[in-house]
Parts: structure tokens; sequence; C-alpha cells
């Protein structure tokens, strides 16, 4: 055997094994779209030597088994540092210093925050911010739900103390969950009030607002048979003046008494403690996890029709309201809509008319309909690059979407979350600026946890939207470019 430091078997065990190890970490990055930018340096260097070194070892042993081990752990070491590159690659295009952002806490403290909703809710011309604080077993505090309102933005106080959802199903496990939420006057009184999903007691729950400040919301069950309701939106379905609510349902394991799937309305009676009448849109097994949920006019026959997405089976689809008749699906192809949750409604093109901004598998697009929504030309903002074998999965994937003005110019800008599901949860924001026909993604401060919600929030009538964001490990905070 030659003489030299890598011509001992001991030695080189050592540098194949670091080589591998190096290898192996960039598999995990491989899974992970935002992963550690320090640690990818670290380990596209480190890769690099051990590459080198096993040139070196080849070179010198020859024949022998340990160049085998040489050769096959520099090309591991290479497709670590390419795998990293790529990663870095794929990040191209985040060009504004996240310094620029201006950062002001909203909430913190808070145990799992997911819901929030943004309406004027005492009627002084400012905006404000209903925050849900759930809980779930292993979080800290008493085992309730509570709700915080961010009174202008600021100082959240609390209107419902503690939910326990008394007289609903309840589920397998100790939980209380009120995750998305909306702000619609629901009986007419002139201030919003606040429905949110309890999902986790198969329940659609609504908050009247009091009228002034200081006082407990109460709460009215608009549903307890909703197993698995995960999102909803607010729309006159049948057009005699009321809003009634729209609920996605997911296959949810621990829901009672039974698991639900699909898209359902609940009709609004228009008159205080009577009942709401719940409506299929469709239950059919095409269904197994609803996420993204619009209403617009889709076909222009003046009746609000439904957009839905499906994270598991990836399908898109516009819901024709058909009246008395019923509902017609039609197909939205193009998208992947695996592991992709909320998107959101936007006139991005400013022809009036709104388009439909989404996430899905691949990054986020912007749909632009024809033809009464028989056609659809998809734009994209951002995209993972086409040489990759993988998108989003259901480790990293995208959260939430919101639209608006935020840098000022005239033109319509869109934010999208990132979660990263791992050992260590965390999360990105990041905004795509438009920039004539393309956009410019540009990131927003890292967060310290999971961010999962996006709301926009414009504190002046003239002046510029800023972005409220939620992270799911207790704080929102609040994003704006100068």
């Amino acid at each position: 055997m030659p003489a030299g430091p890598f011509a001992r078997p001991a030695v080189w065990s050592a540098y194949a094994a670091a080589a591998l190890a190096c290898f192996a970490a960039s598999a995990r990055l491989e899974g992970e779209l935002i992963a550690d930018i320090h640690l990818g340096v670290d380990v596209a260097a480190f890769g690099l030597v051990v590459a080198a070194a096993a040139a070196a070892a080849g070179h010198a042993l020859r024949r022998s088994v340990w160049q085998l081990l040489a050769v096959g752990a520099g090309a591991g070491a290479v497709a670590c540092a390419a795998i990293v590159v790529i990663d870095l690659h794929a990040r191209a295009g985040l060009d504004v210093d996240t310094a620029h952002f201006d950062v002001q806490p909203v909430a913190g403290g808070l145990r799992y925050a997911y819901g929030l909703s943004v309406a004027d809710f005492d009627a002084d011309g400012v905006p404000d911010v209903s925050i849900s604080d759930s809980w779930v077993d292993g979080r800290s505090g008493p085992a309730a739900a509570r709700i915080y309102m961010a009174w202008a933005g600021r100082r959240p106080s609390l209107i419902v103390s503690r939910e326990t959802f008394e007289g609903m199903p309840a589920p397998q496990r100790p939980k209380f969950l009120i995750e998305r939420q909306i702000a619609v006057d629901l009986w007419g009184h002139g201030l919003p009030d606040i429905v949110g999903v309890a999902n986790s007691h198969s329940g659609v729950v609504a908050y009247r607002n009091p009228g002034r400040r200081g006082t407990e919301w109460a709460r009215e069950a608009l549903s307890m048979a909703t197993p698995g309701a995960v999102n909803l939106v607010a729309a006159d379905i049948d057009q005699d003046g009321h809003v009634d609510i729209v609920v996605a349902l997911r296959n949810q394991m621990d829901s009672r008494p039974v698991r639900g799937r699909g898209i359902v309305w609940l009709r609004n009676p228009g008159r205080d403690g009577s009942a709401w009448e719940l409506h299929p849109i469709d239950v059919s097994d095409t269904f197994d996890d609803v996420r993204t949920l619009l209403a617009t006019d889709i076909d222009g026959d003046g009746r609000v029709d439904i957009v839905a997405s499906d994270t598991t089976s990836g399908g898109l689809y516009w819901f024709a309201n058909l009246g008395p008749r019923g509902w017609t699906r039609h197909p939205i192809d193009g998208l992947d809509m695996r592991t992709a949750h909320y998107g959101a409604l936007a006139d991005v093109d400013g022809d009036g008319v709104a388009d439909l901004v989404l996430p899905h598998r691949h990054g986020v697009s912007w749909l632009e309909r024809r033809d009464g929504g028989h056609r659809w030309i998809e734009h994209r903002i951002h995209y993972r690059p086409n040489h990759l074998p993988y998108g989003y999965d259901s480790k990293n994937f995208i959260t939430e979407v919101a639209a608006g003005d935020f840098d000022g110019d005239g033109a319509i800008d869109v934010a999208f979350a990132i979660a990263r599901l791992s050992a260590r949860r965390s999360g990105q924001v990041f905004v795509a600026l438009r920039r004539g026909a393309g956009w410019s993604v540009v990131p927003a401060p890292a967060v310290a946890g999971r961010a999962v919600g996006l709301a926009t929030f414009q504190p002046e009538r003239s002046g510029r939207p800023s972005l409220l964001a939620t992270v799911d490990t207790g704080s929102v905070v609040r994003l704006g470019l100068p």
C-alpha cells in the first residue's frame, strides 16, 4: 500500500464517513426549501474539501478498495455541494435587503396563533385585528381557546376569555381550536362580527359584536355538523340579502361523530336565534382536504360562484351557482394544488375583474379567466427552477397568499408564506413586487416560528397597506415597506 496519510485506512475511513454524512445532509436539504442558509454554505464548503481529499486519496491508492470509497465519497460530497447550490439558485431574485422592512409587533405570548381577521370593528374609521389563540395538548396556559382584539392594530385585549365549546361535539383528544376566521356583519346591526371554524369541535361559530369595548363577545354556534371545518368565506349564495357562510371540510381523523370532506354552505335565516340550514355544494370523494376557498362571480351571471382546491389530490375547481338547480363543478387545469393551502382574490391586471392568486406545489401564480371560466391563463409569480425534480411537499409548503400594493407604485403585489415542518419548525414570508411584466421576490425578516397566516392591513384610507403575519408559536407581526 502506498505511503502517506491517505494510505491509512483508519484516516481515510474518517474522510469517507464525513463525506457520506455531507451527502446525507444534502439529501435533507433537498426536501426542505427554506433551509438554514449558513448551514448550507458550511456543508457546501466542507463537501468541496472532502471531494479534494477523495481525489488525492484515489490518486495515491490506485487500485485498492479505498480508491473506490474515495470516488464514492467524493461524488457524494460534490452532489452535496451541487444540491446546496441549486437550493441557493432557487432563492435567486430575492434582491432587496430585509432591513428595508418595517417590523412592528402586534401581539405576543400566544400559544397557537393561526387565524386573524381585519375590519373596523368599532366603527371609528380605523381597521382593527381579531386574533385567535388556540390551545392543544402540550401548550401552556389554561385548556381553552381565546380571542383578542388589537384595536387599530395595537394593544390587544381579550374579547373571548375562555372558549371550551360547551355543548358541541368533543374531539378524541383535548384541544380547543379557532383557526380560520372572517369578519362579517351576520345580523345586519352595522358592525362586523367574527365567524370562525372550530375544527376541533366540528363546528362553525360566530361571536356577536357587542358594540363597545371591554365587553365579552357572546358565541353562537352556526353549525355543529361540519366535521373537519378548516376554512370559510362569506357570500350571499341564495341572493336573499343575507350573508351566508361557505365552509370547507377536511377528512380529519379525530372529527366527531364522523369525518367530513368537501364543501357546504350555511344559509343565514336572517333572524336572530333561528337555525342555520346546511346545504351541500360538493361532498363527494373528490375532496379529502379542501383549503383554498374563494367566492366570486366566475361566469358573469350575477350569482356568487365558488373556487376550491384539494391539497391531497391536487385538484382545482370552480362551482357554478345555478340557484335552485344546485351546482355544477368545472375543473381548472394546469396547476398541481397538492400541499398548497390558502389562495386569494385580487385584480392583478387592473381590468376590473377579480383574478385568482394561488399557491401550488411549484410556487405561486395568478390565473386570468376567459370565456366565463371555461378557459384560464396562468401567469407565474414565483416558481421553483424547472430542473429540480421536486417542488413543495408535505414538509415545505405555501400556507397563504395575500395581495395589495405593498410598495405604493400602483400595481398589485403578492405576499406568500412558506412553512417548514421538521424537527425545527420555521417559516419565511416573501413579497413578490410587480416590476413591469415580471416580479421581484424579496424576503421579509425571518420570524421565530412557523408563519402560517397572512392578511393585508391598511391603517389609513389613503395609506399604503402593510402585511400581517401570524406565527403558530405565539405572535402576530406587522411587516411594511417604507
